[in-house]
């Protein structure tokens, strides 16, 4: 993530946006689960912050930012989705998709 590219592949910000707004978000570095606090437009700016990631731990609030550069040049790297944000911190995101599960009273007798 050294190399970062200013020019703004729109469609992947969009998608990386759509898949985290679709997920639980667990952030490696903090070993937090974190939810959507605020979400932008892209407009094709890559200081533009896109997205804030937020999750409160002993009753102090935290936020990580990320800007259209930082969603722009994000990489896969073993399953996790990794992200520099607004201070050029380098991020690693684990994305869950919860799945609903039907049960039945069955399910609550069996021992």
């Amino acid at each position: 993530m050294k190399n970062m590219i200013t020019t703004i592949n729109a469609t992947k910000v969009r998608k990386i946006l759509n898949l985290i707004a679709n997920c639980e978000v667990y952030i490696v570095n903090e070993d937090v689960c974190a939810e959507i606090v605020n979400e932008s437009h892209v407009i094709n700016d890559a200081d533009n912050e896109v997205l804030y990631l937020g999750w409160e731990n002993y009753g102090n609030d935290y936020r990580i930012k990320f800007t259209e550069e930082g969603l722009n040049n994000a990489i896969v790297e073993n399953g996790n989705l990794i992200i520099a944000d607004n201070e050029g911190d380098i991020i690693k995101l684990m994305l869950y998709k919860r799945i609903k599960q039907n049960i039945t009273t069955e399910d609550l007798l069996k021992a």
